[in-house]
């Protein structure tokens, strides 16, 4: 009985590591990208850099990723300025970035 209580707990953890790691997402998934969404184009540049505009106004900041999750730093706009590391999830030509607070924000790629 232990020895299937062990294999199970083994297969579990399998499960959960491969869980996590198609939930992180990798610098090349998204450097050099441009994510469309309404009004906003959001430029990711290889060199870490982010650039666009949000409804008309400039965008700017940077990106990286860590551990897995995409972290960024707005600069401007100033109402949207701050750092957050954000779950990301890709399906087809969209990419769907989750915040902490499990606000949802879907983009297509170009």
């Amino acid at each position: 009985m232990h020895k299937h209580i062990g294999m199970c707990i083994t297969i579990f953890g399998a499960l959960l590591a491969n869980i996590a790691a198609a939930n992180a997402v990798e610098k090349e998934q998204l450097s050099g990208k441009t994510l469309t969404a309404g009004k906003a184009v959001i430029k990711l540049l290889s060199n870490g850099k982010i650039e666009g505009s949000i409804s008309g106004e400039p965008l700017a900041g940077s990106w990286s990723v860590k551990g897995g999750k995409f972290c960024r730093t707005i600069k401007l706009p100033t109402r949207l300025k701050g750092s957050e590391c954000q779950k990301v999830t890709f399906k087809g030509n969209t990419v769907t970035f989750i915040s902490v607070s499990g606000r949802k924000a879907t983009y297509s790629i170009k």
